[in-house]
């Protein structure tokens, strides 16, 4: 045995990150006690190194915890986790982990020996890389690490606490499994303050408490007509502040939504984005999707500021899908201005630009729905090659909507579009050849269009639809032949 280094400490990490001590020895110090959670299985680990041994302990974890007296197995294994000198399973566990391997070793004993490993990687690399120290304040009871794989297969150890631990997949009464949040410091503060009043929480927030700071920031954020709060944007601002600069991660995402938004703020993508990076570093599920957005409209915005006219078209684009993305009054906002982007573009004779606003003149984003006007501008985009253009002009000929129905029209722009690789346009070749729409029927030329488009667009009906005609043109040698539409 080691110099005891960890008394009491757990770990949160993903089922993919358990291969991370695949290849480690098993070292421990003595009465080290180690815990390790599976954030995506409802599995919790509890390793305990005493004088002559190690005992393990696998865990099914319930919404509300998991159960001391009822382990799904327990193993003693040597100090140097060689040998297994005792097991204990319980029969009636929901999770089986396969039977005996060529070894003779039970399934349970080869799961216990992952766990085992990966603590025994994670202390390692705790000690070699000086986190010992930052962990000095470590409290079981409200702190965990998270384990994080990074994209140069490096890991990274942090330490979260409270509000900022990972939500955990747990089994239901019914036998199901949800994300809960099984911590009991969580679940009393909440049972304590869930009748309490408004007046109670400030009070509390006032105190420090953290749990009634977030209550009181979302009261103000989004108004209580049960507790007489107005909504107050400004005081909202004012507790996720307080609470984002004590790494709280909701706040911190929070904080980037208002920015984002322009709520009590100076609307800021670029402050959003470092919200919403301390956010994800803190462990925030959400954050991370944001973040891609969010990165993709800063550098859009730097590039536009500069003139560059195609990054104008793709600030454009971006501010286009986060105003589908959100559902309140700043919706219209992102709307308008992708609108005013895309007109600037299109002008500067980006096609790009076109697409856009021909798809906002259609669909009333940011503008009045105006059909004639969307096909000017699909038609603008088509004389610049645009193929997005080009197949969305072919379906207003197709329905003659903005334009007069015109189906030769049509297929010809849809030739043009899926000549440059796009997918839909190929999807609308094939139903022109299906129903003979602006050209001789032909099955066989249909299929052709449908396979292509199949291999590039997300669409179970047109699989199933590709996979019929494949079956009638191996039963008939002569399915599919020209006919009339």
């Amino acid at each position: 045995m080691n110099e005891t280094i960890f008394e009491n400490i757990g770990f949160f990490l993903n089922q993919e990150d358990l291969k991370i001590g695949a290849s480690e020895p098993v070292s421990f110090g003595e009465d080290e006690h180690f815990q390790l959670d599976v954030i995506d299985l409802p599995l919790h680990f509890k390793c305990d190194a005493e004088k002559d041994g190690i005992v393990c302990r696998l865990y099914q974890r319930h919404q509300f915890g998991i159960s001391e007296e009822n382990p799904i197995c327990t193993i003693r294994f040597s100090a140097d986790g060689s040998e297994v000198m005792g097991e204990e399973s319980d029969d009636n566990s929901v999770f089986r982990f396969g039977t005996a391997d060529d070894s003779g070793e039970s399934g349970n004993v080869a799961m216990a020996r992952v766990f085992l490993r990966t603590a025994s990687f994670l202390r390692r690399y705790s000690i070699e890389n000086h986190l010992v120290d930052e962990w000095e304040y470590y409290d079981a009871e409200t702190d965990g690490i998270l384990v994080k794989n990074k994209e140069d297969s490096t890991i990274q150890l942090k330490m979260v606490t409270r509000r900022n631990r990972p939500s955990l997949i747990g089994t239901t009464l019914f036998g199901g499994m949800e994300m809960c949040r099984p911590y009991w410091d969580e679940m009393i503060a909440s049972m304590m303050s869930e009748n309490a009043s408004f007046e109670e929480l400030l009070e509390k927030a006032e105190d420090g408490d953290e749990d009634a700071m977030l209550k009181v920031a979302d009261a103000y954020y989004n108004g209580d007509d049960f507790d007489g709060i107005e909504e107050d944007k400004g005081q909202a601002l004012f507790w996720y502040r307080i609470l984002a600069d004590k790494d709280h991660s909701t706040a911190q995402f929070n904080l980037g939504i208002m920015y984002m938004k322009g709520e009590a703020v100076p609307q800021s993508f670029e402050k959003a984005l470092e919200w919403m990076k301390k956010a994800n570093e803190n462990g925030d599920d959400d954050a991370e999707a944001y973040i891609e957005r969010f990165s993709a409209i800063v550098n859009s915005q730097k590039k536009a500021d500069a003139g560059n006219a195609q990054a104008i078209a793709e600030l454009a684009e971006e501010l286009m899908r986060f105003g589908m993305m959100v559902d309140d009054e700043c919706a219209d906002d992102f709307l308008a201005q992708s609108v005013e982007y895309a007109k600037k573009a299109a002008d500067a004779g980006i096609a790009k630009g076109c697409w856009i606003l021909g798809l906002a003149y259609s669909k009333g984003r940011g503008v009045e729905t105006d059909l004639a006007q969307s096909a000017r501008y699909y038609e603008r985009g088509s004389d610049l090659g645009d193929a997005a253009c080009q197949n969305s002009l072919g379906v207003f000929y197709v329905n003659g909507e903005g334009v007069r129905k015109d189906e030769k029209r049509a297929f010809a722009l849809f030739q043009k579009s899926a000549g440059q690789g796009y997918g839909l346009a190929m999807y609308a070749l094939g139903r022109c050849y299906q129903f003979g729409t602006g050209c001789k029927g032909n099955m066989k030329k249909a299929l052709e269009w449908y396979e292509k488009a199949s291999a590039l667009l997300d669409n179970p009906e047109l699989d199933a639809k590709v996979a019929a005609f494949r079956q009638l043109a191996d039963i008939d040698p002569n399915w599919g032949e020209d006919y009339d539409g």
